[in-house]
């Protein structure tokens, strides 16, 4: 990320300076999309966790 950064503050042609820029800003959206589906993760696997405590539930009732 600092990297990244350095190099758009250092272009040596400009359109260098525009390639650098979308390397920057497809490495954040990669990171934040990594960030969203690991928060989806977390929240998938809480749902199937209640799912199968309230089929388990449901099974021994009967």
């Amino acid at each position: 990320m600092v990297i990244l950064s350095k190099m758009i503050l250092l272009p040596t042609e400009n359109s260098n300076y525009i390639m650098n820029y979308q390397l920057c800003f497809i490495f954040l959206f990669v990171k934040k999309i990594k960030t969203i589906l690991l928060r989806m993760k977390m929240k998938i696997i809480l749902y199937v966790k209640h799912f199968l405590n309230v089929a388990i539930g449901n099974l021994l009732k009967d």
